[in-house]
């Protein structure tokens, strides 16, 4: 049975709101503000040219970062700092130079911190154009007015056409409410701040992103401030959306003040011709983007939507080559299935024919320009006159099912190779360990453990899932009388899981959305996103994947337009009041992360935990806990304890994303250190932003910067870490003292030594932990050494792949002492049991070293 959803809205306030008739009694205190026609924008100071010269109030000189990963941050003025919090943005008086390990970039709307020598050069200075329009609320700013009032926003409901609002926040004693008045907009930010109280006025300057803000109410608002009667006013709106990159409202604006102030205008209709062009670029833009999504048909669609006519000729010709260059690829696509169905059938074993010709509507079905690079040894060799055409057909299916590297080119070994998978989906996909078909595939001839790691990593997931598990919309009828109408959202579903070991009867749940024209032959970034407290799974979903439009049938956030699949278990009991940091809630995420990858194409090196509130409570702990697992970790509104002050050294193999607001008490109260900590160590990748003026709240305006941050290279899972002193040397050492955190790369611990561990819920000051230590070189003479100078167990597991060890010499492991050699001995049962137990398709390990204090 479907389960059925409706999804939430985003602009609604996931905060408790006050009761309606509360709520109503305090209107009009807005009301009272209101005398008659707001005045006019404040006038902009510079020459009124449009692009050429931007209606500003002035030019700033401010600075811009480059990270070491490549990433760009500002512009905006530059700080340096000893500590995050306090005091925020500001250098401490008379602290020693050589402290001031972390750099603070304001941009006005939030402070971001980085360890300054995580800078790849020196910044640089940028001559910032500034354009501000300011509303007339900032001439109903009161003097001596009364600080913020503590406690969590209850209720905000949206600005009115003056850019006010009511605004209900939980001081500890009561509920406080405050009139807030928008008082300055930028291309940037939207500056908000406390204009009156029932009991005063409130300092309460906070920053909004402009982005917060949808271009229809932003344009209502701007014209209902500005004067009617000056077309300065007008074009000031229009040069803002300009800033902002939202040319369709420039272009709409500017349509409608031409119309207007008719015919003072008249000289801005060839500007009109330029904003067609910087929409199309736009397109253009989006269009690339979901080429590399592996979006095609959406590509298409873009492309096709772009109104020809109204654009140069360069730019049309533009549009009509990468049409062109969308055809070719379907051209393409078509051709090569011709070539590989008649190679195929020519093939002369008819065993190996029918085993060949079994596969052909599975590649037919996934085979698009993402997934043609497997068929590249095919193409490249075609035109070669000593092959046979079965042994073209053996080199098309080999590249399907082992890659591109592979070039198998004889049928009878390619044949035994499709048995092999179909046997290896089975293994997998039954719900308990089979022994025999374990043996039938290593009893299989021709096949090595080196052809078994190319066939899982290139299979699709071994797990289907059923039309039954998908998720529906519901939306409700014109007529009252009917029921409302349902329909399954493409690629969402929800999935339960028995948990069994130490959770008997207990459920796992969780919910994932595909991408649009999901794949399941292309590897995919995940973001595995934990709800808190405020939030649930369809929330979490719609956060980063965006809302799901009935009318395009499809979601519209940032993860979908950049091809991210996205997960959100469902791990907290009801009503559950906060993390409780224990290996049930653990296990409760870990196991939906493995079905997930079993079930749906994830790329494991590029799995980006995160979480809100409480869930980011448990992501923080979690990232560090398990640092093999994640290429990154985004917390947004957490709070640092228990086990996250004593794992902060594990963060050396996470990157770390915090964003908080200014206002949020845990920064003081528990963050401020452990983000000291953090950002004092160059090596750990660490980001902190901090938004001015803000409680907490969900920060969706973050989300564009968080998705490039984990776009770079530098946030893709390292599976053995290398360490930054010995590059020969791969090396890892973690901190641990929760039973539950025994499984680190290559090393899994049966039981930890009881005497230091601490229990979730005893947790006290934490005297106590173990450091765990290992070290692996690849390329010494005698062959390769991995040693593990500090290991708390009596009993443990070794697992060896030869990414990280060298098979074609005898292994030497060291363990608290001299080295005892091995001889290097791979096995098909070793892969397929860590695949099994781990997931993870792209890493398998080959080979494992089973020590015992009483044994070894």
């Amino acid at each position: 049975m479907g389960v059925s959803i409706r999804v939430l809205n985003l602009s609604d306030r996931f905060f408790m709101i006050a009761s309606e008739n509360r709520l109503m009694a305090h209107i009009a205190l807005i009301s009272s503000l209101h005398i008659g026609q707001v005045s006019k924008t404040a006038r902009l100071v510079i020459a009124f040219f449009f692009l050429s010269c931007w209606t500003t109030i002035g030019f700033s000189q401010q600075m811009m970062l480059e990270l070491k990963d490549g990433m760009l941050l500002g512009p905006g003025e530059l700080n340096q700092i000893a500590n995050v919090v306090p005091p925020q943005g500001k250098v401490l008086s008379g602290a020693d130079v050589k402290a001031l390990t972390i750099q603070v970039l304001d941009d006005s709307l939030r402070r971001t911190y980085m360890h300054r020598n995580r800078l790849a050069k020196e910044p640089f200075l940028v001559n910032q154009g500034q354009i501000k329009i300011e509303l007339a609320n900032k001439n109903l700013l009161a003097l001596n007015a009364e600080p913020v009032p503590p406690g969590p926003i209850v209720s905000s409901p949206p600005f009115d056409l003056y850019g006010r609002r009511l605004c209900g926040v939980r001081s500890p004693n009561r509920l406080a409410w405050l009139v807030q008045g928008i008082t300055e907009i930028t291309p940037s930010y939207v500056r908000v701040q406390g204009i009156k109280s029932l009991d005063g006025a409130c300092d309460w300057d906070m920053r909004l992103a402009l982005s917060s803000f949808d271009s229809e109410t932003l344009t209502k608002i701007l014209s209902n401030n500005a004067n009617q009667s000056n077309p300065n006013d007008w074009i000031g709106i229009v040069n803002l959306f300009e800033a902002a990159k939202r040319f369709d409202y420039a272009r709409k604006n500017l349509e409608q003040a031409i119309l207007k102030f008719n015919p003072a205008l008249d000289s801005f209709k060839p500007v009109l011709t330029r904003l067609d062009q910087n929409i199309a670029d736009q397109l253009f833009t989006a269009s690339d983007l979901a080429v590399d999504a592996g979006q095609f048909q959406h590509s298409k669609l873009i492309l096709e939507s772009i109104q020809r006519a109204k654009l140069s000729i360069e730019t049309q010709l533009k549009v009509a080559g990468k049409l062109d260059s969308l055809a070719s690829g379907v051209k393409d696509r078509d051709e090569l299935m011709v070539w590989i169905t008649e190679d195929v059938s020519k093939v002369v074993d008819p065993s190996a024919k029918a085993e060949m010709q079994s596969l052909l509507p599975e590649i037919s079905a996934n085979l698009r320009p993402d997934t043609a690079v497997r068929f590249a040894d095919y193409r490249r060799r075609r035109s070669d006159p000593t092959l046979k055409t079965e042994q073209l057909a053996a080199l098309a299916i080999s590249g399907w099912i082992y890659g591109s590297s592979a070039g198998k080119d004889n049928p009878s070994n390619v044949a035994a190779g499709i048995k092999a998978r179909r046997l290896i989906v089975d293994y997998f996909s039954k719900p308990a360990r089979e022994d025999q078909i374990v043996e039938a595939i290593v009893k299989l001839e021709t096949l090595s453990p080196e052809l078994v790691a190319k066939i899982v990593a290139n299979m699709a997931p071994p797990l289907t899932t059923p039309e039954s598990m998908g998720v529906k919309y519901r939306s409700d009828s014109v007529d009252s009388t009917q029921p409302p109408a349902e329909s399954l959202i493409p690629g969402r579903f929800t999935i339960e899981l028995p948990m069994g070991g130490e959770l008997p009867g207990r459920v796992a749940r969780y919910t994932v959305q595909l991408p649009p024209e999901y794949n399941p032959f292309r590897r995919y970034p995940c973001i595995f996103t934990l709800p808190g407290d405020l939030t649930n799974t369809d929330w979490q979903i719609a956060w980063w994947a965006g809302q799901y439009s009935p009318q395009s049938k499809q979601c519209t956030g940032e993860a979908t337009k950049r091809g991210y699949i996205v997960v959100s278990p469902d791990w907290a009991e009801p009503k559950q009041p906060g993390y409780n940091y224990t290996e049930n809630e653990h296990a409760l995420v870990l196991k939906p992360l493995r079905d997930a990858i079993r079930r749906f194409s994830i790329d494991t090196d590029k799995v980006y935990l995160s979480g809100h509130f409480m869930g980011a409570d448990a992501a923080w702990d979690i990232a560090l806990a398990h640092p093999d697992l994640w290429a990154g970790c985004v917390v947004i509104g957490g709070e640092a304890k228990k086990f996250v002050k004593q794992y902060w050294e594990n963060a050396l193999y996470v990157p770390m994303y915090f964003v908080s607001g200014e206002y949020d008490a845990f920064n003081e109260l528990s963050n401020g250190q452990e983000w000291d900590k953090l950002l004092s160590r160059w090596q750990i990748d660490c980001l902190v932003t901090l938004y001015r003026g803000r409680k907490p709240d969900h920060f969706q305006e973050e989300l564009p910067r968080i998705m490039d941050w984990m776009s770079f290279p530098a946030r893709v899972r390292n599976p053995f870490p290398v360490t930054k002193d010995l590059k020969k040397d791969i090396k890892f050492e973690v901190t641990t003292s929760r039973a539950g955190d025994k499984f680190f790369w290559w090393l899994e611990i049966k039981e930890l030594s009881p005497e230091k561990l601490m229990h979730p819920l005893l947790y006290g000051k934490a005297d106590t932990e173990y450091k765990i230590k290992s070290s692996i070189n690849k390329d010494a003479e005698d062959g390769s050494v991995v040693s593990l100078p500090a290991v708390p167990a009596a009993d443990f597991t070794i697992w060896l792949s030869p990414e990280f060890v060298n098979f074609d010499k005898p292994i030497n492991i060291a363990i608290k002492g001299p080295s005892k050699r091995r001889e290097p001995k791979p096995e098909i049962r070793v892969i397929l049991e860590d695949v099994r137990s781990r997931a993870d398709r792209q890493h398998p390990f080959w080979m494992r070293v089973d020590y015992s204090k009483a044994g070894n």
